[in-house]
């Protein structure tokens, strides 16, 4: 068994952290010392693990590639987004259309307030606002936007007369 030699070193601290360190070794029943050498030895542990994680992180990737492959991953991968992205277009496509069947039905409702509606009126109404819905929502986005800001337009195509 090799020997070694050790050298003495001093530290300043403040009272608090002497009074922490001096708690932890009491804690773990070994001396300060002890307790000062067990940090340094961590310190330098976690400082040389900082200086080799490119080596570490190489080893971790080589030894996934070994089972996973990228092709493998990278199909899961655009699976999973092509069908998270076919979900959110359903979801947009599916509220935008209920919007714009309330919009139009609301511009009805409004339009044909001044008359009493009977309930076959007002679902004859609310199916053709639902078509327009429809419709509106396979225009462009330009062409939404010159709907939306006109209103003329607008209450022209709920009244079914544009």
């Amino acid at each position: 068994m090799k020997r070694y030699t050790t050298i003495q070193l001093n530290v300043k601290v403040t009272d608090t952290t002497a009074d922490q360190i001096k708690r932890l070794a009491a804690l773990n029943q070994i001396t300060v010392a002890e307790q000062l050498r067990c940090f340094i030895q961590e310190g330098l542990s976690v400082n040389s693990n900082t200086q080799h994680i490119d080596l570490i992180a190489s080893i971790i990737r080589q030894e996934l590639m070994a089972i996973y492959h990228p092709a493998d991953i990278q199909r899961l991968v655009a699976g999973s987004l092509e069908e998270t992205l076919k979900n959110f277009e359903n979801t947009q496509r599916k509220s935008g259309k209920a919007s714009a069947a309330g919009y139009f039905l609301l511009l009805k409702v409004l339009m044909y307030l001044t008359g009493q509606l009977s309930v076959e009126d007002f679902t004859r109404m609310a199916e053709q606002a639902g078509q327009m819905g429809v419709a509106f929502m396979k225009q462009s986005n330009q062409t939404v936007n010159d709907i939306l800001r006109n209103g003329e337009y607008a209450c022209g195509t709920a009244s079914g007369n544009l």
